[in-house]
């Protein structure tokens, strides 16, 4: 990887010979850099360090995200050096007005902004990117963090979506993909060049930040499990609570554990009922701790993390956080979530939709003796460490920016 050179690295060097953004002003920088995803939140918490890193090698990083993004998040973009700019967003609509207003909205951004390279993340933040980029001319880059429920559309809705990312997507400069069935699958259908594509490890994760507890905080006899995820149907949340009511009717003194829930829902209707969410949180045992922001300190204080998920996955960034900090993982066959559990040496892998193989695998893991739960977790950690360090991701950043919009 080349170092940053050039008439502004020779008047702004830092001690290691790179550009100081700290002292460069936005408009003497030429490289503008737009990371555009579905939501504030998102880039905030799986993209700071890619802001950062961008931002240290001379770049200008401006985020593009929905309106509708929380203002905490929001002012956490700008303080990690970002400009922020707002566009119309719908995330769960099919309808055709609301879409066209969302792609016209991100285009006069893009438009006004004219940017050297644009990276995106999510499927629909996607798939407006090869839309509007390929009419302005501009070069971009997405991130293929699983196909999405667009993906799955049936009728003339979905083969409208199908052909549209058949024909803009090919247009991209490169291509990331998370999980190798994904980028196996728009290679054979002919939307991306093979010779343009980066696999990563997911998002990756910092390694410093998520790490195994120091002692083991769980009583003597009990164990905690956890879920975290978007409360969407398709990411096993029924799984989870049909298997932890059954779990608890089987409850004992040798058999003791604690169950916790974690994110939110939304307006989409793809989430689970109200009603079942309730019941959860009203069983003694169990608990609904909503959105948390202290991931780390969380999965400190747990034993074992669990994600039944069918959706269309990328790498789930929960799981890789949980095996950073050294947890045992009970995940589906889902490809995306298989590629983070090594069966019997980490955690499970189950058939996905069955709460009977989740609630087999909760039962079994609650079976094992202290030690064995002790080695999974240092595999765990091992394997985080061999295969989802966040540097790998940030450096095939770095490589495809100075590439593209160094170079144009």
């Amino acid at each position: 990887m080349r170092q940053h050179s050039g008439a502004l690295a020779e008047r702004y060097p830092d001690r290691g010979g790179r550009l100081a953004p700290s002292v460069v002003d936005v408009g003497d920088v030429l490289n503008e850099v737009v990371l555009l995803a579905n939501s504030a939140w998102y880039l905030k918490n799986f993209r700071s360090t890619t802001i950062v890193a961008l931002r240290e090698r001379g770049y200008a990083v401006c985020c593009i995200v929905p309106e509708s993004s929380d203002a905490q998040s929001l002012q956490a973009l700008r303080q990690l050096g970002g400009r922020v700019e707002c566009f119309r967003f719908a995330a769960s609509s099919i309808s055709y007005r609301a879409e066209l207003i969302s792609l016209l909205s991100l285009m006069r951004v893009l438009r006004r902004l004219r940017p050297a390279l644009v990276f995106s993340f999510n499927p629909k933040s996607n798939l407006y990117a090869a839309i509007a980029c390929s009419v302005l001319g501009l070069a971009y880059v997405p991130n293929v963090s699983g196909v999405g429920m667009a993906d799955q559309l049936r009728g003339l809705k979905g083969r409208l979506y199908r052909r549209a990312m058949g024909i803009f997507m090919r247009r991209a400069r490169w291509v990331f993909f998370q999980n190798p069935e994904n980028m196996d699958a728009l290679i054979g259908r002919n939307w991306v060049d093979a010779r343009r594509c980066t696999l990563l490890p997911g998002s990756g994760v910092e390694l410093e930040r998520f790490t195994p507890p120091q002692q083991e905080l769980t009583p003597r006899g009990e164990r905690v499990f956890l879920m975290a995820a978007r409360l969407l149907k398709q990411k096993g949340v029924g799984e989870y609570l049909a298997a932890v009511e059954r779990l608890q009717q089987e409850q004992s003194e040798s058999f003791r554990a604690r169950y916790l829930l974690a994110g939110e829902q939304d307006d989409s209707g793809r989430c689970i009922e109200p009603e079942l969410l309730e019941a959860f949180a009203s069983r003694e045992g169990c608990e609904y701790l909503g959105q948390v922001e202290d991931m780390p300190g969380l999965l400190k204080r747990v034993d074992c993390v669990v994600l039944p998920s069918y959706y269309p996955e990328g790498v789930p960034r929960v799981l890789i956080e949980a095996i950073a900090c050294g947890r045992p993982v009970i995940t589906t066959e889902q490809p995306g979530c298989r590629e983070v559990v090594e069966p019997g040496l980490n955690g499970y892998r189950i058939e996905p939709r069955s709460a009977d193989a989740l609630y087999e695998a909760m039962r079994s893991f609650l079976a094992l003796p202290a030690r064995q739960v002790e080695d999974m977790g240092r595999h765990s950690r091992r394997l985080a460490e061999l295969r989802f360090d966040v540097r790998t991701v940030i450096e095939a950043y770095m490589q495809v920016a100075e590439r593209f919009a160094r170079n144009g």
